[in-house]
C-alpha cells in the first residue's frame, strides 16, 4: 500500500495534491455540472464532504425515505470525482469509471475521461447515537443509545454490537467515515450545560473509555467490512472542559502526567496499531484517523502568553511525537482538524483584528499536524457563498504556498500520501471503479432495508437498553 500511495501522490498536480487535505460543506444535493460542489470536488479537488440534514443535503421529515434519498448523494458525489455527471434516477446503477463514458452518462464538458490521480471521497456523517443534533440518520435507521448510555452498562459486546449495526447501514448508504467515536473522559461535574456533553462519552473512567472505544470501533469496522473508516475526537481529550468547546476556546488546566494517566489514555489505547482499513492484519480496534480538540493544554502548551487552541498550534505536531502516536501515523494513521469554521475559532482569531484570517487559519491547522481540515461553518456569515468563497480561497493560499515553499511542500506530499493510503485500504478492491455502495436490495425493495424497529444485542433490546443505561448514567452522573 505504501509503494502505490507513493506512486499516486507521484502522479498528481499540486493542485491535485493540495485538494485531498480539504473536507468541506455544502447545502443542499444539488450535484450538477457548474455546481459549487461539483467545482471544489473536481476542480479544487478536495478529498472529503461531511454530509448533514441542517444542511439540507438530505431530510428526517415524516414521508421521506431517508434511506433512498441519502444513498444517491454520495453516489453522486464519487462520480463527480471522476468528472461524471451521474443523474439521480441512475445513481443505483454502478458506474464503470474508464477513459469512456459508460453508457447513459457523461463526463464534464471539459473532462475526457479520469486520469490516474483521480481518488473516491472521504464522505462523512455523525451518528453518535441519542437522536438529534448527534445523529444525523434517524428516520429509516435503527435508534440508537448514546454513549453514557452504552458506558454506563459496562459491556463491551454491546457496545461492538451497536457498532456493528452503525458501520453497517451508513455503508450501506454511501458513507466511508464515521465522525466519532469520542474518546473523552468525561470528568465534568456541576455546570448542567457542560453536563450535557456527557451524552457524548462513553464515561469518566480512562480504562472503561479505552475499552468501550476500542470496541466500538472494532463493530464500525466489522459493520461496515472494513469499508468505513472512523476518527476518534477529540485529541488529546476535552473531557475536564468547563465550557462547551464549539463555542469558546477553554484551557485545560490538568498537568501532563495527570493528562498521560487520564484524557490521554483512550487515544493511545486506539493507536497501538494501523486499523484493520490500512491494514487487513492489523488492529480492528485501532482507529483510522484522529480529531484533534479546539482546546487549549496548559500542560503541554504551558501557560505564558496568548496559547492557541492546540489544533493551531506548533505544539501539537511535537505532542503527537513524544506522546507515541508518531508510528501509529507512520503505518497510515491521519491527523484532522476539528471543523475550522465554529463559533470558538471565530471568537479566538477575531481577537487578532484580522478581516479575513480564515486562509491563515486554515494553514496554522495543517502546519501544526493535522492532515485533513475540516472547513465547517467556514464563513464570516451563514451565507453559502462567502462560505465557498473562503474554502476557495484558502485553497489557493494552499497552492500558492506549495510552489515557492519547498518545506511546505514537503509536508503536503507526506500528509497525502496518508489520506491516500487510506483511501486505498477502504476501496482495495475497487479503486478504479465508482467506489458508491452496493444498493442493490435498496433498489430491490419497496421498504427501506435499513430500519430495524428492534434490533437484538445480546438477548437485550436494543431500545430499553438505551432508555434504562441513560437512566442509570444520568443517576450516576447526578451523585458525582
Amino acid at each position: 500500500m505504501d509503494e502505490l500511495a507513493a506512486l499516486l501522490v507521484d502522479r498528481m498536480s499540486p493542485a491535485e495534491r493540495v485538494g485531498q487535505l480539504f473536507v468541506v460543506t455544502f447545502p443542499g444535493n444539488d450535484v450538477q455540472y457548474g455546481g459549487d460542489i461539483v467545482d471544489l470536488v473536481y476542480e479544487y479537488h478536495v478529498g472529503g464532504v461531511v454530509l448533514t440534514p441542517r444542511n439540507g443535503n438530505f431530510s428526517n421529515e415524516r414521508g421521506i425515505d431517508t434511506p433512498r434519498q441519502v444513498a444517491i448523494l454520495p453516489n453522486q458525489l464519487q462520480a463527480a470525482a471522476y468528472g461524471v455527471g451521474l443523474p439521480a434516477e441512475s445513481a443505483f446503477a454502478p458506474v464503470p469509471l474508464l477513459p469512456w463514458p459508460p453508457e447513459g452518462f457523461t463526463y464534464f464538458p471539459h473532462v475526457g475521461g479520469p486520469s490516474p490521480s483521480n481518488l473516491p471521497l472521504l464522505i462523512g456523517v455523525n451518528q453518535s447515537g441519542d437522536g438529534p443534533p448527534a445523529t444525523a440518520l434517524r428516520r429509516g435507521f435503527t435508534p440508537l443509545p448514546s454513549p453514557m448510555a452504552m458506558g454506563a452498562a459496562w459491556n463491551r459486546d454491546q457496545v461492538k454490537a451497536v457498532g456493528a449495526i452503525v458501520g453497517r447501514e451508513i455503508r450501506a448508504v454511501g458513507f466511508n467515515l464515521l465522525l466519532g467515536p469520542s474518546l473523552d473522559v468525561f470528568t465534568q461535574k456541576g455546570i448542567d450545560r457542560v453536563n450535557q456533553l456527557g451524552l457524548y462519552t462513553f464515561g469518566g473512567n480512562p480504562y472503561w473509555v479505552t475499552q468501550l472505544g476500542r470496541a466500538y470501533i472494532e463493530g464500525i469496522h466489522e459493520g461496515g467490512g472494513a469499508r468505513v473508516a472512523t476518527s476518534a475526537g477529540n485529541f488529546p481529550g476535552q473531557g475536564s472542559s468547563d465550557r462547551i468547546p464549539s463555542e469558546e476556546v477553554a484551557t485545560i488546566q490538568s498537568s501532563q502526567t495527570e493528562l498521560r494517566q487520564g484524557a490521554l489514555q483512550p487515544f493511545l489505547g486506539v493507536t497501538r496499531s494501523p486499523s484493520t482499513v490500512i491494514d487487513p492484519a492489523g488492529d480492528p480496534g485501532a482507529t483510522d484517523i484522529l480529531i484533534t480538540s479546539h482546546m487549549r493544554f496548559s500542560g503541554l502548551q504551558g501557560g505564558a502568553g496568548r496559547i492557541a487552541p492546540l489544533s493551531l498550534a506548533p505544539e501539537l505536531r511535537t505532542i503527537l511525537r513524544q506522546e507515541g502516536f508518531e508510528e501509529w501515523q507512520n503505518l497510515g494513521g491521519v491527523v484532522m482538524s476539528g471543523p475550522l469554521g465554529v463559533q470558538a475559532i471565530r471568537r479566538y482569531f477575531e481577537t487578532t483584528g484580522e478581516e479575513n484570517f480564515r486562509p491563515r487559519l486554515a494553514l496554522d491547522a495543517f502546519v501544526a499536524g493535522n492532515d485533513l481540515l475540516w472547513l465547517s461553518q467556514f464563513g464570516p456569515d451563514d451565507s453559502w457563498e462567502s462560505q465557498i468563497a473562503n474554502t476557495v480561497e484558502a485553497i489557493s493560499a494552499f497552492r500558492e504556498r506549495y510552489e515557492r515553499d519547498p518545506d511546505f511542500a514537503a509536508l503536503v506530499d507526506t500528509s497525502v500520501r496518508r489520506i491516500v493510503r487510506l483511501k486505498l485500504g477502504l476501496y482495495r478492491e475497487s479503486i478504479a471503479v465508482n467506489p458508491g455502495t452496493d444498493l442493490t436490495a435498496l433498489m430491490e425493495n419497496s421498504q427501506p432495508v435499513i430500519p430495524l424497529s428492534k434490533v437484538l444485542v445480546a438477548d437485550t433490546d436494543l431500545q430499553s437498553l438505551g432508555r434504562e443505561a441513560r437512566d442509570m448514567a444520568e443517576q450516576q452522573m447526578s451523585q458525582l
